[in-house]
């Protein structure tokens, strides 16, 4: 996993941190998930996860790439965490004129939404349109 994954660093009351929160394992969960043909879950759950794990990892990259360089405050209030999902997109939109990665983000989010909570989705699902907008946030955003 080339490092992903750090030894136990610190303990966080009782609890170790064993590694940090990197998009791109999202995004490998998603190709191994997509990949997927035989097995105990339907075709449509494995794809319905498989976006799941699409969305987060180009959002996962995108905000820890944003607030690692200073450009982006997250939310405090832990009940309000939610609203950094619009709230990055507005960032990438407004201050940084950056629509591609905006529009890509909006899209991910809307088919996350769709696969998680609508009952019946369009098929097919566009995995591999999916995967590769995200692939582009992640490689743009390096």
């Amino acid at each position: 996993m080339d490092g992903f994954y750090s030894q136990r660093t610190s303990n966080f009351r009782g609890r170790y941190i064993v590694g940090l929160f990197r998009g791109i394992e999202c995004l490998y969960v998603a190709q191994f998930l997509s990949g997927q043909t035989n097995g105990p879950c339907t075709r449509e759950s494995v794809q319905r996860a498989a976006i799941n794990r699409v969305y987060y990892a180009a959002y996962g990259h995108a905000f820890h790439h944003e607030v690692d360089n200073g450009r982006f405050e997250p939310t405090r209030d832990r009940k309000k965490r939610g609203q950094d999902h619009w709230r990055l997109r507005n960032h990438f939109a407004k201050d940084l004129k950056d629509n591609d990665t905006a529009t890509k983000l909006e899209e991910l989010s809307m088919w996350r939404k769709m696969c998680d909570y609508d009952k019946v989705v369009m098929e097919p699902m566009p995995i591999s349109k999916m995967l590769e907008k995200a692939e582009h946030i992640i490689s743009a955003l390096r």
